[in-house]
């Protein structure tokens, strides 16, 4: 019951966001985050799921975006005049799912390492035909869309003002969030799997792994396709950059850092990445950095993600009380604060002072409030107490987990 009524309570709220947010620029951040939650939902049924890692996953996505771009420009006065713009996801769908096919007969017969490099050696080539084809991808410049090219949805809406390209993206990821959820609980969903845990086992019980990888390719190129067609009517622009390497990368932090093995995984990783792709960028220059440290964080010491991190802590103090250990965690949460204080303090003045990238000394720099100057001997001391500070209350936890 109480799961029910958070589940509802979190979809009024998704609802009447456009009428609580500050600015459309707040509107279209919200929108775009729904994208990247499509998206990485569509690369864990292969990353989770099916246990493949792949950097070609933007092609599938791009296919989608690009595919959505030419059938708006058909319809806004072409030969597709008439066609509703909020179906085009439909249709994208289809184009994502079947170049995952085209591509999945070749990458379905290879796994592990020889699987990664021929979806790297993938997405270098079709951003090399991508901008080879300018006639078909608009070149550097890419294709600029309207999506209120004419009133649809029986007039009540043209989708021209971004509250209601909101409700229309919105639709769609809670459409492609419960048909991923469903998926989870077939027998398919239970033998990728088990695809992933042990595919010996599955085919010595008369399954062809094959057709698992191929159909998990599938229907995730399928969604990612649509997460594609979402993207272009948010922005209204599609550029080369959707097939970038860079695009998998992403969906792949967001399933790492929210957790692959826990369906809202994926949805809590795209929200805490969106968030620092917004917010960190205003604050410092190293905010790529900080995503780097963060993911080597979660990979070493929380592979469950985030998702894992909440449901043990769910489960010690909510659940199985008996099992909370409040000194342990005490010390572990004090341990991860000088750990982050000291690694900011680090990197933020390193950064100023150009110590590793070669760019001229800075002067003093701004953390939480406090001037500090990189070149005084004091902050950097400060920094190596704390992350000293941090190994030690880490060690000591460590020992409690033992005994």
């Amino acid at each position: 019951m109480l799961r029910l009524l958070a589940i509802a309570a979190a979809l009024i709220a998704l609802v009447l966001l456009p009428y609580y947010a500050g600015s459309n620029t707040t509107i279209t951040i919200a929108t775009q985050t729904l994208v990247w939650v499509v998206l990485a939902l569509s690369y864990n049924i292969v990353l989770g799921q099916t246990g493949l890692l792949s950097f070609c996953h933007a092609v599938f996505f791009g296919a989608g975006a690009f595919a959505a771009s030419h059938i708006i420009v058909a319809a806004d006065g072409g030969s597709w005049s008439g066609w509703p713009v909020w179906l085009t996801p439909l249709l994208t769908f289809g184009v994502g799912a079947v170049t995952a096919f085209l591509l999945g007969l070749f990458l379905a017969a290879r796994t592990g390492v020889a699987f990664v490099m021929i979806t790297l050696a993938i997405s270098q080539l079709v951003i090399y035909l991508a901008i080879a084809f300018d006639s078909i991808f608009g070149g550097e410049g890419g294709i600029g869309i309207d999506r209120a090219y004419d009133d649809f949805l029986f007039g009540l809406a043209s989708f021209g003002p971004q509250r209601e390209a909101y409700w229309l993206v919105l639709t769609w990821a809670l459409i492609a969030a419960g048909l991923i959820w469903l998926l989870r609980r077939t027998s398919f969903g239970m033998l990728a799997e088990a695809t992933r845990e042990n595919e010996e086992r599955v085919r010595f019980s008369g399954q062809s792994t094959w057709h698992i990888r191929l159909i998990s390719l599938v229907i995730a190129g399928g969604f990612a396709g649509l997460a594609g067609a979402l993207h272009a009517l948010n922005i209204e622009q599609v550029s080369t950059d959707q097939f970038s390497l860079k695009t998998s990368a992403f969906a792949l932090f967001m399933c790492v850092i929210g957790g692959a093995r826990h369906f809202l995984g994926p949805v809590l990783g795209a929200i805490f990445l969106s968030v620092l792709d917004k917010v960190l960028p205003d604050y410092t220059s190293a905010w790529l950095l900080y995503l780097g440290l963060i993911f080597i964080v979660i990979v070493l010491y929380a592979p469950g993600g985030l998702a894992g991190v909440i449901d043990d802590l769910w489960s010690r103090y909510v659940r199985d009380r008996g099992t909370a250990k409040p000194r342990r965690d005490a010390l572990l949460v004090m341990g991860i604060l000088l750990a982050g204080l000291g690694l900011i303090l680090v990197v933020e003045m390193a950064t100023s002072l150009g110590a590793a990238l070669g760019f001229e000394a800075g002067g003093s720099i701004n953390i939480f409030g406090v001037t500090v100057d990189p070149k005084s001997v004091l902050p950097w001391c400060v920094a190596i107490v704390a992350l000293a500070g941090s190994a030690l209350l880490f060690r000591q936890v460590k020992g409690e987990a033992e005994t």
